[in-house]
């Protein structure tokens, strides 16, 4: 049907027109003209009133052309009523050629020109701006009007898409933006908290600068994000100062993958596994919360090490948070299985309970090392029965109900399985993380039992309840550790004074005196090492109850004091060996005829008994050591005076001199 007031634009080989009216029907579709057929089509594409005698124009626009409507005559004329005149409109609209979607346009005042048809109408591209010029309202009218479009068309460069679309809390992570227009000209990525885009950059928008690749293509690294959260934020661009883009794309931050929270599982770290055939293990990542991490992108590195060689492994991403490891064992043995993680800093650090370690045996069935066969059933199995005994165990030696603390033995029991529980915290939750990741592993392949579900998290229950055991019982002995702790600080501290007494009286001892004589001494010597027994075996006692209290160091004076005379026995022994050695030879010196006499020699001899004495490590104010030193020295003294005598050169006249004076 025939139409008049309607505006025309052309997409590629396509006119399309806007509105209009006749005498019977005024409209608010698009119809489409295909040049090539020559057919006309209506396909559906409504604004919200009806228009005509209106002003259009087509702007490009990135990453879409916008086609903006001022004006014109509007109005929705009852069925059977008279068509007359419309009423001139002022608002203005736009349709989307990408999405082919009409939305209004917003003043950002409300000053705006008075309504009217068949105004003239253009658009400032370097300031984003229609420009109105005159038309009709019962008269022409000669003002001109302009209005601010630049949110709708946008700058002359848009964003489309942002790979990867997430990344961690704490940023730095590479990423790649991908749209048109881009220019080497100050690039700035704005990163929004939210899911709404900004006109202008405020509080809640962080930037950082891009690198420029192509037209096409620039990079960056996403900026730290904790001051918000780990949140959804929308990505814009900016180049030389100007305006965001229109466009946008969504980025997610998640938590931190954290190496102390992750964990490893499968059969690819347990025992008996099978020979030449391929294995794997699961790494799964978790953030500070212990919760699995939903997407990939994370840096693991594997080593495997069987003794000194190193076995190559394949990892493999998911993208879903885990990480799949397979290698292969061609011989019996023991292999050491580091797993670290890059962490935000870009350190490499060990996952939970790495280094893990995994042995293979030949006679093994080759579907053990599958993740769907039947190694992980079976130990679902086991570790749930050992950690049932382990639980029962503890919580009831744990427990003082009925027990008689006074007893030191029964009290440090249940301090020691106190202990025992804190100690295994660690161990314990990555121990039930393990078992619940695996469960959920089975529970995809159809291989779990419900029976096994609720063990695990009755397990998890019970862990909750033995550390809060523990937790009540320590408060509950804690006096009485208080009291048996100064009992035992207090035949410490009277276990030194003792052996501080001892050490003084040993100094007394007949063994410490030259006419003792090494027989007797080394005897004595002995006895002492008998005596030093009594005090070991009350180090080791008061030693083991300090221990079990949590003040191990109390005993270390008292382990020092016994080292110290031990240390002193042994010079003793040392002393009174070289003492004998000594006598021997001064023996021997004294039983040698005149003629055989080496004067010089001996003297040598001697002189290398001293040397050796001074060396020793003893009191050398002890009368042992002076009395054989005072001996050497007359030897020393002596045997000079033996040599004159056999000199050569001696006369009987000599000898006649000697023989009146002695």
């Amino acid at each position: 049907m025939g139409r008049g007031g309607h505006s025309l634009f052309a997409v590629d080989d396509k006119l399309y027109s806007y509105g209009g009216w006749n005498s019977e029907c005024q409209y608010n579709n698009v119809i489409i003209f295909d040049i090539n057929t020559c057919e006309w089509s209506d396909p559906d594409i409504y604004n919200d009133v009806s228009r005509w005698n209106h002003s259009a124009i087509m702007v490009e626009a990135i990453p879409s052309w916008k086609y903006f409507i001022f004006g014109g005559e509007s109005t929705n004329f009852n069925e059977g009523q008279v068509r007359t005149f419309g009423q001139y409109v002022n608002s203005a609209c736009y349709l989307d050629i990408a999405s082919m979607r009409w939305s209004p346009v917003m003043p950002e005042s409300e000053v705006a020109p008075s309504p009217r048809e068949y105004a003239a109408i253009s658009y400032d591209y370097n300031s984003s701006r229609m420009i109105i010029f005159g038309g009709w309202s019962n008269g022409w009218l000669s003002d001109m009007w302009t209005l601010n479009v630049s949110k709708i068309v946008g700058p002359s460069y848009a964003v489309t898409h942002v790979d990867p679309p997430l990344g961690q809390l704490s940023g730095g992570v590479p990423i790649t933006l991908r749209g048109v227009g881009f220019k080497d000209q100050n690039i700035k990525i704005h990163f929004t908290c939210g899911k709404t885009p900004t006109d202008v950059a405020g509080k809640n928008t962080l930037d950082v600068p891009a690198n420029f690749i192509s037209e096409t293509e620039v990079t960056a690294l996403s900026p730290n994000f904790e001051s918000f959260g780990p949140k959804e934020a929308v990505i814009q661009i900016s180049v030389s100062g100007g305006d965001l883009t229109t466009t946008w794309v969504p980025f997610s931050y998640f938590m931190n993958t954290r190496a102390f929270k992750s964990l490893c599982f499968g059969p690819g770290i347990l025992k008996d596994q099978a020979v030449g055939e391929p294995i794997e293990f699961i790494i799964q990542a978790r953030n500070d919360h212990g919760e699995n991490r939903k997407s990939g992108r994370d840096v693991f590195q594997v080593t495997i090490r069987q003794d000194k060689k190193e076995i190559p492994c394949e990892i493999t991403d998911k993208d879903n948070g885990q990480y799949f490891v397979k290698y292969q064992i061609d011989e019996e043995c023991e292999v050491s299985i580091e797993v670290l993680f890059c962490d935000d800093k870009g350190k490499m650090v060990p996952v939970r309970g790495s280094p893990y370690t995994a042995n293979f045996v030949t006679g093994t069935k080759p579907e053990m090392n599958h993740l769907n066969g039947p190694a992980l059933s079976k130990h679902v199995n086991r570790t749930i029965e050992q950690t049932q005994a382990w639980m029962k165990e503890m919580s009831q030696s744990a427990n003082t109900k009925d027990k008689n603390l006074e007893d030191i033995k029964v009290l440090i029991s249940v301090v020691d399985s106190v202990k025992s529980v804190t100690d295994q915290n660690e161990t314990m939750m990555l121990q039930l993380d393990q078992l619940e990741e695996t469960l959920n592993l089975l529970q995809s392949q159809n291989m779990s039992k419900d029976s096994q579900h609720k063990q695990s998290k009755k397990l998890q229950d019970e862990w909750v309840n033995l550390k809060k055991l523990a937790k009540d019982m320590k408060k509950e002995i804690s006096p009485l550790v208080t009291q048996e702790t100064s009992k035992n600080n207090n035949a410490i501290n009277k276990l030194e004074e003792d052996q501080k007494s001892y050490t003084q009286e040993m100094k007394k001892r007949d063994f410490y005196k030259y006419e003792c004589g090494k027989e007797k001494a080394i005897e004595k010597l002995k006895g002492v090492y008998g005596e030093i027994g009594d005090f070991e075996n009350k180090i080791e006692q008061f030693g083991y109850v300090a221990n079990k209290f949590g003040n191990p160091s109390l005993i270390d004076n008292s382990v020092k004091q016994v080292d110290v005379i031990k240390l002193e026995i042994n010079n003793m022994k040392l002393l009174w060996e070289h003492i004998s050695n000594c006598q021997d030879i001064f023996e021997l010196n004294q039983t040698s005829t005149w003629e055989n006499l080496e004067p010089a020699e001996m003297e040598d001899e001697i002189k290398k008994l001293q040397k050796t004495l001074k060396e020793m490590k003893v009191d050398k104010r002890c009368n042992a050591y002076i009395g054989v030193f005072e001996e050497i020295k007359k030897w020393l003294q002596f045997l000079p005076l033996i040599s004159e005598l056999r000199d050569p050169a001696m006369r009987e006249r000599h000898w006649d001199s000697i023989r009146k004076k002695v």
